[in-house]
């Protein structure tokens, strides 16, 4: 259902979401900010892909994936593949950042473990992660507010989702909450490297 409200309202989402807050704009910094010159990164849900090219006016090489092919498409993006974040077609230890806004609010909170440890696979020992989503608690469908169809909401607390984090190798490093429509937690995380990653490190930077 999530999917095919996306797919019927894209070219409209496209336009209304076409200029980015404020705080995106801040957060798309600070995470830049963090990571290697000219680095790879995942940008997941990136719907039309407005902070693909956010982030690719900073000089980051992105790669971008939606579950909905109509998002794709009215963003025009070319390095950008249909994809579920449950199971990225991607190789592990490929990417130094991953950008996860306003994605992870449509996934299960039962399925949300297996999303961050597909995060934690891909990307690189030391690697950043940007969630942004809903603050909260519990989860259902919602109505599109602008049109047909449902979406599925999932609201997660700072302590529950810091939780799930760290059981999947990441470390907080900064959280930031903020409110427009609804209650937004803004985290910033890095995945924490293996003895033997920390070791060999030097190969993927």
């Amino acid at each position: 259902m999530t999917k095919a409200t996306y797919d019927a309202v894209a070219t409209d989402y496209a336009q209304r979401t076409a200029e980015a807050w404020p705080l995106v704009l801040e957060r798309v910094a600070v995470f830049v900010k963090g990571l290697p010159a000219r680095p790879r990164v995942l940008d997941i849900g990136c719907g039309p892909g407005r902070d693909s090219r956010l982030l690719a006016e900073r000089g980051v090489r992105v790669a971008s994936i939606d579950i909905s092919a109509a998002m794709l498409a009215a963003g025009q993006l070319v390095a950008a593949a249909q994809a579920d974040m449950r199971a990225l077609p991607v190789l592990s230890s490929t990417f130094a950042g991953a950008w996860c806004q306003a994605a992870l609010l449509h996934v299960p909170r039962s399925d949300v473990p297996n999303v961050l440890a597909e995060l934690g696979r891909v990307l690189v020992p030391g690697g950043l992660l940007h969630i942004c989503t809903a603050e909260g608690s519990g989860e259902g469908w919602e109505p599109y507010p602008r049109g047909p169809g449902q979406r599925w909401f999932v609201y997660h607390s700072e302590e529950g989702l810091a939780t799930l984090l760290e059981g999947s190798g990441f470390e907080v490093l900064e959280v930031m909450k903020a409110s427009a429509g609804r209650d937004w937690l803004n985290i910033l995380a890095q995945k924490v490297p293996t003895p033997l990653e920390q070791a060999t490190r030097h190969r993927y930077l």
